[in-house]
Formats: structure tokens, sequence, C-alpha cells
């Protein structure tokens, strides 16, 4: 049986500093869907690394994001 593939698996806590620069240059809500498929652990790496006013935006990002997949 074929492995599903799952968007950012690739991302891990070795190449995760790479993602970091790209958010630099992204919306809050790139970042969110980006995060979205992310390992938890790997999301709050995200979060404690952005600036609060980014956290917030991200975090209500998030949250529309899930109530418009459900």
């Amino acid at each position: 049986m074929a492995k599903k593939y799952a968007p950012f698996e690739y991302i891990n806590e070795e190449n995760f500093k790479r993602l970091l620069g790209v958010f630099r240059k992204e919306p809050p809500q790139v970042i969110a869907l980006v995060i979205s498929y992310l390992k938890p652990e790997l999301v709050r790496m995200v979060y404690a690394e952005l600036p609060p006013e980014i956290q917030t935006k991200v975090a209500a990002e998030s949250g529309a994001l899930r109530q418009a997949t459900e």
C-alpha cells in the first residue's frame, strides 16, 4: 500500500529555521494555513518565534480556517 502524502511532512526541527525565514515574508493567513499541516510540537515552536502581534493574527486566522473546513 502506498504511503499517503501529507503536505509539509518534510518540515522537522533541523530545517525549521528555514521555514521561519519564509514566514517573515508571508501574511498571517499563509502562516496559519501552513501550520495547520505541521505537527503540534512544530506549531508551538512557530508561535514561540513569532512576534506577539503576529501570533494573535495567526491564531485568529487559524480559528477562521478551522471553521471554514468543518
